[in-house]
């Protein structure tokens, strides 16, 4: 599994208010994850909740620094060193 895709699928679960049977029913329209997060906040409501269509189109803050496109891929934010403020 590719860097991003694995992002994707983390993104999906865990994304807040979206369980089981609303993961089932956004990948049976929509493919893999990937997929889902690039829909309209209408195409998303035809299957979830609008609280839940907004939260699909945030990222967790988990995985803020993660991208499910190719181009930025998923990587960590720089740390500071050690001592640093």
């Amino acid at each position: 599994m590719e860097r991003e895709e694995l992002a994707g699928w983390l993104r999906l679960t865990l994304t807040p208010g979206i369980g089981n049977t609303a993961a089932r029913k956004l990948l049976a329209a929509f493919g893999l994850p990937a997929g889902v997060f690039v829909q309209s906040p209408a195409a998303l409501q035809q299957l979830v909740t609008d609280a839940q269509a907004q939260a699909l189109l945030r990222a967790p803050d988990e995985l803020r620094h993660c991208s499910t496109r190719p181009s930025n891929g998923c990587k960590a934010p720089k740390k500071a060193p050690r001592g640093a403020s």
